[in-house]
Protein backbone atom coordinates (compact mmCIF):
# COMPACT_ATOMS: atom_id res chain seq x y z
CA UNK A 1 0.00 0.00 0.00
CA UNK A 2 1.45 3.44 -0.96
CA UNK A 3 2.47 5.95 2.09
CA UNK A 4 -0.06 8.88 0.77
CA UNK A 5 -3.04 6.29 0.36
CA UNK A 6 -2.25 4.98 4.06
CA UNK A 7 -1.84 8.23 5.51
CA UNK A 8 -5.31 9.33 4.26
CA UNK A 9 -7.06 6.20 5.92
CA UNK A 10 -5.12 6.73 9.39
CA UNK A 11 -6.56 10.45 9.30
CA UNK A 12 -10.28 9.01 8.65
CA UNK A 13 -9.58 6.65 11.17
CA UNK A 14 -8.86 9.52 13.74
CA UNK A 15 -11.66 10.84 12.81
CA UNK A 16 -13.55 7.75 13.11
CA UNK A 17 -12.21 7.34 16.95
CA UNK A 18 -12.77 11.37 17.82
CA UNK A 19 -16.67 10.89 16.82
CA UNK A 20 -16.73 7.38 18.75
CA UNK A 21 -15.68 9.04 21.91
CA UNK A 22 -18.16 11.66 21.64
CA UNK A 23 -20.99 9.03 21.19
CA UNK A 24 -20.39 7.96 25.36
CA UNK A 25 -20.91 11.28 26.63
CA UNK A 26 -24.13 12.27 23.15
CA UNK A 27 -25.81 8.85 24.35
CA UNK A 28 -25.49 9.65 28.03
CA UNK A 29 -26.44 13.45 28.02
CA UNK A 30 -29.72 12.30 26.16
CA UNK A 31 -31.01 9.47 28.36
CA UNK A 32 -34.00 11.76 29.67
CA UNK A 33 -35.04 12.46 26.13
CA UNK A 34 -35.16 9.13 24.69
CA UNK A 35 -34.36 5.27 25.38
CA UNK A 36 -30.78 4.12 24.58
CA UNK A 37 -32.23 1.18 22.45
CA UNK A 38 -34.83 3.00 20.87
CA UNK A 39 -32.20 5.64 19.89
CA UNK A 40 -30.29 2.60 18.98
CA UNK A 41 -33.34 1.48 17.07
CA UNK A 42 -33.48 4.88 15.21
CA UNK A 43 -30.18 5.84 14.36
CA UNK A 44 -29.66 2.29 12.90
CA UNK A 45 -33.12 2.99 10.37
CA UNK A 46 -31.20 6.17 9.59
CA UNK A 47 -27.90 4.75 8.47
CA UNK A 48 -29.88 1.49 6.51
CA UNK A 49 -31.88 4.00 4.61
CA UNK A 50 -28.75 6.06 3.51
CA UNK A 51 -26.76 2.44 2.37
CA UNK A 52 -29.98 1.41 0.62
CA UNK A 53 -29.87 4.68 -1.52
CA UNK A 54 -26.04 4.18 -2.40
CA UNK A 55 -26.48 0.30 -2.95
CA UNK A 56 -29.03 1.29 -5.20
CA UNK A 57 -26.88 4.20 -6.91
CA UNK A 58 -23.84 1.77 -7.16
CA UNK A 59 -26.49 -1.17 -8.43
CA UNK A 60 -25.02 -3.55 -6.02
CA UNK A 61 -27.73 -6.27 -4.50
CA UNK A 62 -27.27 -5.43 -0.63
CA UNK A 63 -29.01 -9.21 0.16
CA UNK A 64 -25.31 -10.89 -1.54
CA UNK A 65 -24.11 -13.60 0.74
CA UNK A 66 -26.24 -12.18 3.22
CA UNK A 67 -25.53 -15.11 5.98
CA UNK A 68 -21.83 -13.14 6.52
CA UNK A 69 -23.51 -9.66 7.08
CA UNK A 70 -26.03 -11.33 9.28
CA UNK A 71 -23.17 -12.96 11.34
CA UNK A 72 -21.62 -9.60 11.41
CA UNK A 73 -25.13 -7.57 12.33
CA UNK A 74 -26.14 -10.27 15.63
CA UNK A 75 -22.32 -9.24 17.12
CA UNK A 76 -22.99 -5.96 16.38
CA UNK A 77 -26.08 -5.64 18.10
CA UNK A 78 -24.96 -7.07 21.07
CA UNK A 79 -22.42 -5.03 21.38
CA UNK A 80 -24.47 -1.49 20.79
CA UNK A 81 -27.06 -3.29 23.17
CA UNK A 82 -24.53 -3.50 25.76
CA UNK A 83 -23.20 -0.02 25.50
CA UNK A 84 -26.17 1.48 25.46
CA UNK A 85 -27.35 -0.40 28.56
CA UNK A 86 -24.11 0.44 30.23
CA UNK A 87 -24.78 4.14 30.28
CA UNK A 88 -27.52 3.62 32.80
CA UNK A 89 -25.07 1.85 35.27
CA UNK A 90 -21.54 3.81 34.89
CA UNK A 91 -20.04 6.93 34.05
CA UNK A 92 -19.23 7.52 30.29
CA UNK A 93 -15.64 7.93 31.43
CA UNK A 94 -15.78 4.52 32.23
CA UNK A 95 -16.85 3.15 29.29
CA UNK A 96 -15.07 5.35 27.02
CA UNK A 97 -12.03 4.20 29.02
CA UNK A 98 -12.66 0.10 29.11
CA UNK A 99 -14.07 0.37 25.39
CA UNK A 100 -10.33 1.05 24.71
CA UNK A 101 -9.54 -2.50 25.55
CA UNK A 102 -10.75 -3.38 22.04
CA UNK A 103 -7.00 -3.13 21.09
CA UNK A 104 -6.13 -5.77 23.18
CA UNK A 105 -8.44 -8.31 22.22
CA UNK A 106 -7.57 -8.40 18.79
CA UNK A 107 -4.08 -9.65 19.33
CA UNK A 108 -5.57 -12.34 21.65
CA UNK A 109 -7.82 -13.67 18.95
CA UNK A 110 -4.95 -14.00 16.82
CA UNK A 111 -3.48 -16.16 19.16
CA UNK A 112 -6.60 -18.24 19.63
CA UNK A 113 -7.68 -18.40 16.20
CA UNK A 114 -4.40 -17.82 13.89
CA UNK A 115 -2.17 -19.13 16.44
CA UNK A 116 0.07 -16.22 16.67
CA UNK A 117 2.64 -16.43 19.27
CA UNK A 118 1.81 -13.70 22.07
CA UNK A 119 4.46 -11.34 22.52
CA UNK A 120 6.00 -9.93 25.48
CA UNK A 121 4.63 -6.69 24.96
CA UNK A 122 1.53 -8.24 24.86
CA UNK A 123 1.98 -9.93 28.19
CA UNK A 124 2.54 -7.02 29.49
CA UNK A 125 -0.38 -5.17 27.85
CA UNK A 126 -2.59 -7.59 29.43
CA UNK A 127 -1.59 -6.97 32.83
CA UNK A 128 -1.23 -2.89 32.55
CA UNK A 129 -5.24 -3.69 31.18
CA UNK A 130 -6.25 -5.55 34.13
CA UNK A 131 -4.55 -2.77 36.55
CA UNK A 132 -6.01 0.07 34.77
CA UNK A 133 -9.45 -2.04 34.87
CA UNK A 134 -8.82 -2.38 38.65
CA UNK A 135 -8.15 1.32 39.16
CA UNK A 136 -11.24 2.48 37.09
CA UNK A 137 -14.02 0.26 38.44
CA UNK A 138 -12.24 0.51 41.87
CA UNK A 139 -11.51 -3.13 42.35
CA UNK A 140 -13.37 -6.39 42.56
CA UNK A 141 -15.87 -4.38 45.13
CA UNK A 142 -16.32 -1.07 43.17
CA UNK A 143 -17.06 -2.78 39.69
CA UNK A 144 -20.89 -2.51 38.55
CA UNK A 145 -22.49 -4.14 36.15
CA UNK A 146 -22.05 -1.13 33.90
CA UNK A 147 -18.28 -2.07 33.60
CA UNK A 148 -18.89 -6.01 33.17
CA UNK A 149 -21.76 -4.74 30.05
CA UNK A 150 -18.90 -2.65 28.33
CA UNK A 151 -16.26 -4.67 28.88
CA UNK A 152 -18.20 -7.69 27.45
CA UNK A 153 -19.55 -5.95 24.77
CA UNK A 154 -16.20 -4.71 24.03
CA UNK A 155 -14.83 -8.41 23.34
CA UNK A 156 -17.66 -8.58 21.20
CA UNK A 157 -17.49 -5.46 19.53
CA UNK A 158 -13.62 -6.77 18.59
CA UNK A 159 -14.45 -10.20 17.38
CA UNK A 160 -16.35 -8.26 14.61
CA UNK A 161 -13.49 -6.79 13.64
CA UNK A 162 -12.03 -9.50 13.88
CA UNK A 163 -14.43 -11.68 11.20
CA UNK A 164 -15.18 -8.45 9.13
CA UNK A 165 -11.68 -8.36 8.15
CA UNK A 166 -11.48 -12.60 7.13
CA UNK A 167 -15.24 -11.82 5.28
CA UNK A 168 -13.48 -8.80 3.53
CA UNK A 169 -10.56 -10.80 2.28
CA UNK A 170 -13.06 -13.14 0.61
CA UNK A 171 -13.97 -10.24 -1.67
CA UNK A 172 -17.11 -8.86 -0.10
CA UNK A 173 -18.05 -5.91 -0.84
CA UNK A 174 -17.91 -3.20 2.26
CA UNK A 175 -20.70 -0.99 1.22
CA UNK A 176 -23.23 -4.39 0.99
CA UNK A 177 -21.51 -5.92 4.23
CA UNK A 178 -22.41 -2.52 6.47
CA UNK A 179 -25.46 -2.37 4.88
CA UNK A 180 -26.52 -6.32 6.36
CA UNK A 181 -25.17 -5.47 9.57
CA UNK A 182 -26.73 -2.37 10.27
CA UNK A 183 -30.07 -4.12 8.94
CA UNK A 184 -29.58 -6.94 11.40
CA UNK A 185 -29.14 -4.30 13.97
CA UNK A 186 -31.88 -2.45 13.17
CA UNK A 187 -33.93 -5.56 12.88
CA UNK A 188 -33.12 -6.79 16.71
CA UNK A 189 -32.85 -3.24 18.50
CA UNK A 190 -36.10 -3.27 17.17
CA UNK A 191 -37.55 -6.33 18.46
CA UNK A 192 -36.03 -5.71 22.10
CA UNK A 193 -38.08 -2.67 22.40
CA UNK A 194 -41.34 -4.28 20.91
CA UNK A 195 -40.47 -7.21 23.29
CA UNK A 196 -39.56 -4.55 26.09
CA UNK A 197 -42.30 -2.27 25.52
CA UNK A 198 -39.80 0.40 24.90
CA UNK A 199 -41.16 3.87 24.95
CA UNK A 200 -40.04 5.11 20.52
CA UNK A 201 -41.13 8.63 21.90
CA UNK A 202 -38.21 11.56 21.30
CA UNK A 203 -39.10 14.07 23.74
CA UNK A 204 -36.76 16.93 23.77
CA UNK A 205 -34.88 18.82 20.71
CA UNK A 206 -31.68 17.88 21.75
CA UNK A 207 -32.22 14.36 21.57
CA UNK A 208 -33.54 14.93 17.92
CA UNK A 209 -30.49 16.79 16.96
CA UNK A 210 -27.94 13.53 18.36
CA UNK A 211 -30.13 10.84 16.75
CA UNK A 212 -29.19 12.44 13.62
CA UNK A 213 -25.70 12.73 14.83
CA UNK A 214 -25.35 9.31 15.74
CA UNK A 215 -27.30 8.10 12.26
CA UNK A 216 -25.66 9.56 10.29
CA UNK A 217 -21.96 10.29 11.54
CA UNK A 218 -21.39 7.48 14.58
CA UNK A 219 -22.85 4.55 12.27
CA UNK A 220 -23.37 5.16 8.96
CA UNK A 221 -20.47 7.20 8.04
CA UNK A 222 -17.78 5.46 10.69
CA UNK A 223 -18.47 1.78 9.87
CA UNK A 224 -18.48 2.64 6.03
CA UNK A 225 -15.23 4.54 6.56
CA UNK A 226 -13.85 1.04 8.88
CA UNK A 227 -14.99 -1.62 6.02
CA UNK A 228 -13.53 0.25 4.23
CA UNK A 229 -10.05 0.99 5.88
CA UNK A 230 -10.21 -2.91 6.78
CA UNK A 231 -9.58 -3.87 3.02
CA UNK A 232 -6.83 -2.09 2.54
CA UNK A 233 -4.82 -2.69 6.21
CA UNK A 234 -5.04 -5.09 8.81
CA UNK A 235 -7.64 -5.25 11.72
CA UNK A 236 -4.58 -4.66 14.03
CA UNK A 237 -3.95 -1.20 12.65
CA UNK A 238 -7.79 -0.65 12.30
CA UNK A 239 -8.28 -1.36 16.22
CA UNK A 240 -4.66 0.33 17.09
CA UNK A 241 -6.62 4.09 16.30
CA UNK A 242 -9.00 2.80 19.28
CA UNK A 243 -6.26 3.87 22.00
CA UNK A 244 -7.63 7.33 20.88
CA UNK A 245 -11.25 6.92 22.17
CA UNK A 246 -11.10 6.77 25.66
CA UNK A 247 -9.08 9.96 25.17
CA UNK A 248 -11.74 11.79 23.89
CA UNK A 249 -14.23 10.01 25.34
CA UNK A 250 -13.09 10.86 29.13
CA UNK A 251 -12.29 14.10 28.25
CA UNK A 252 -15.65 14.91 26.89
CA UNK A 253 -16.87 13.43 29.91
CA UNK A 254 -15.12 15.76 32.07
CA UNK A 255 -15.44 18.58 30.10
CA UNK A 256 -18.84 19.01 28.19
CA UNK A 257 -20.29 16.25 30.18
CA UNK A 258 -20.45 17.70 33.36
CA UNK A 259 -18.53 14.55 35.18
CA UNK A 260 -16.58 14.48 38.18
CA UNK A 261 -13.05 14.21 37.41
CA UNK A 262 -11.61 11.86 39.35
CA UNK A 263 -7.91 10.88 39.37
CA UNK A 264 -8.28 7.06 40.08
CA UNK A 265 -9.90 6.78 36.91
CA UNK A 266 -7.22 9.02 35.52
CA UNK A 267 -4.69 6.86 36.70
CA UNK A 268 -6.12 3.65 35.39
CA UNK A 269 -7.04 5.33 32.47
CA UNK A 270 -3.56 5.75 31.81
CA UNK A 271 -2.85 2.41 32.25
CA UNK A 272 -5.10 1.06 29.84
CA UNK A 273 -3.04 3.71 27.51
CA UNK A 274 -0.09 2.45 27.79
CA UNK A 275 -1.21 -0.96 27.37
CA UNK A 276 -2.49 -0.10 23.58
CA UNK A 277 0.44 1.76 23.11
CA UNK A 278 2.70 -1.66 24.32
CA UNK A 279 0.51 -3.79 21.97
CA UNK A 280 0.69 -1.71 19.21
CA UNK A 281 4.64 -0.53 18.92
CA UNK A 282 7.64 -2.02 19.79
CA UNK A 283 8.60 0.32 22.80
CA UNK A 284 8.80 -1.97 25.56
CA UNK A 285 11.12 -4.88 23.58
CA UNK A 286 13.79 -1.69 22.73
CA UNK A 287 13.83 -0.56 26.39
CA UNK A 288 14.56 -4.62 27.60
CA UNK A 289 16.85 -5.58 24.82
CA UNK A 290 18.39 -2.21 25.62
CA UNK A 291 18.82 -3.34 29.47
CA UNK A 292 19.67 -6.84 29.01
CA UNK A 293 22.70 -5.34 26.55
Amino acid sequence: MNRPKLIFVDLALIAITMIWGSTYVVVKGNLNGVNSVTLLCYQSLIAVLILSALLLFLKKNPWHNFTQGMLLGIMQSLFFLGEAACLYFTQSSNAAFITGLFTIFIPIYNFFFLKTKPSLNLIVAIIFSLIGLWFITGGAKGINLGDLLVLGSTMIGSMRIFVAHHFLNKKAHPLVLNFQQLFMLFIISSSVVIILHLPLSIRTSNAVYALLYLGVFATFGCYVVQNIALTVTSPTRVSMFNILVPVFGALLAWTVGGEVFSWHKLIGGCFIILAMLFVKTRFFMVIFSRRAG
